[in-house]
């Protein structure tokens, strides 16, 4: 496997394989250049080749991991309750892209890490432009390379410090990154990362320390710890650091051969060359992650294309029209039967009345009645009352519903309940809907789904409304 991370100006990339008998094959390299590598497929395949190549990556090596900084992406966190179910969960994530992230579905890849507090289910959400993924997709496939997977670094940092959280206590983490010239880094809590922020300085005439304090001083959270990584936090000593900043440091040289040793070991190259951790911090926790059978699998919303069918050649067009026309009009001239309208006919006087048979009458279709838990429904609150759409929701998930989402509607004005329904929508659904509802409300009004919306069905509570 090889681990690729892609930052603005720079290349990064390990290779690692492991062999049948004893100790596997590995490689590293990285690389500046004059430009951002991820603007232009061609020169970003390159770049990567270039690296490849001076990582000793075979050529029969064709799977690649794919590092990105978490500021290419869009982002969020949120927390859900406990018992939500999976498909409910999904259908919660999409309702975030597009209220909050304000994405189209069809125009982005996304996914999404969940971990569980004593709040509820914290998630990590994660967006990325289609046109975005696709050129890294496509920079590889020049290559002949397989991208099987695309991270934030912000995973790869979780990574590697996660063993050292306290399940009793919530933190505000900064994982921050030590070079000569600049600091950099994330805000993290407890469950992941807080922002997709990148904070970061210059260091000014060698001030590392100042200009540590400078940054911290810019971040909008109090901090309980930081996590030195980055080439130079091997040249400071943590209780000086931790002094003269006045926050306390971890480093992360020692963090890893503590929780990690195991793999660090796997991926020495000689014993007068050791593996660099500090300067591929990424490409390692992507390593980690991996090991440990995690995916992070970017999806991507699968909608059928409409076909449009172009005739270019209109005046061809209407003459086929014309013809098909005129041939019509002129085959019902020349039949028999319409020249037989305007025969006189005499018509008896008297008609016989014959007895004809009694006409059955039709049995009605049964109506076909759609189970609740095949139904997406949305509940939302338009009358006021407080925590009504979430108790709701709770009464219908009893009856069955699995995929419920609950929320305030546009507004807290709705004297009399409304009922929205998919264009689509089949009599068996509207009558299950009908009767489960008639319990709470006498009426409603109902109309067509107008905005878009994953739910089958959304029921906007008005202040008719009795739980």
């Amino acid at each position: 496997m090889v681990y690729v991370y892609v930052e603005d100006k720079k290349i990064k990339a390990l290779f690692l394989r492991k062999a049948t008998f004893g100790q596997g094959s590995a490689g590293f390299s990285q690389k500046s250049y004059t430009e951002k590598v991820s603007d232009n497929v061609d020169f970003l395949a390159s770049s990567v080749k270039e690296n490849l190549v001076m990582a000793g990556v075979p050529d029969d090596e064709k799977k690649v991991i794919l590092i990105i900084p978490p500021d290419e992406f869009k982002y969020i966190s949120f927390t859900l309750p406990l018992d939500i179910t999976p498909q409910a969960t999904e259908s919660f994530i999409k309702s975030k892209l597009k209220t909050e992230l304000k994405e189209d579905v069809d125009d982005i890849v996304y996914s999404y890490i969940i971990r569980e507090s004593k709040e509820g289910k914290v998630v990590s959400l994660y967006s990325l432009p289609l046109s975005k993924y696709s050129t890294y997709d496509s920079a590889l496939k020049l290559l002949g390379l397989d991208l099987i997977d695309l991270l934030p670094s912000s995973v790869t940092y979780y990574e590697l410090f996660e063993k050292t959280l306290r399940k009793d206590k919530e933190e505000k983490i900064f994982f921050l990154t030590l070079e000569k010239e600049k600091v950099e880094g994330y805000l993290f809590d407890s469950h992941g990362l807080k922002d997709n922020k990148r904070y970061k300085t210059d260091v000014k005439d060698g001030e590392m320390f100042e200009s540590v304090k400078n940054l911290l001083n810019g971040l909008p959270y109090s901090l309980d710890r930081l996590i030195l990584a980055g080439k130079e936090s091997e040249h400071v000593r943590q209780d000086v650091f931790t002094k003269k900043v006045g926050v306390w440091a971890n480093m992360l040289f020692r963090i890893v051969p503590e929780f990690y040793g195991d793999y660090l070991k796997s991926i020495i190259v000689s014993d007068d060359k050791p593996f660099p951790l500090l300067e591929y911090v990424e490409c390692f926790g992507a390593f980690v992650f991996r090991s440990q059978k995690k995916v992070f699998l970017l999806k991507q919303k699968r909608s059928k294309k409409r076909i449009n069918i172009k005739f270019p050649f209109k005046n061809v067009l209407i003459f086929l029209v014309s013809f098909i026309l005129s041939f019509s009009l002129l085959y019902f001239l020349s039949a028999e039967n319409f020249f037989g309208i305007f025969k006189k006919r005499e018509v008896s006087k008297t008609k016989k009345i014959e007895n004809l048979p009694a006409k059955a009458t039709p049995t009605p279709t049964p109506i076909k009645v759609v189970k609740r838990s095949e139904i997406k429904l949305k509940i939302l609150n338009g009358g006021g009352k407080k925590g009504l759409a979430g108790k709701v929701k709770d009464e219908f998930i009893k009856l069955g519903y699995e995929d419920v989402v609950a929320g305030n509607a546009d507004s807290f004005d709705y004297d009399k309940t409304e009922v929205k329904f998919e264009s689509s929508a089949s009599a068996g659904l509207k009558k299950r809907i009908n009767d489960d509802l008639k319990k709470y409300v006498s009426s409603f009004k109902t109309e067509k789904i107008k905005e878009k919306t994953e739910a089958d069905v959304v029921i906007i509570l008005g202040k008719d409304f009795e739980l």
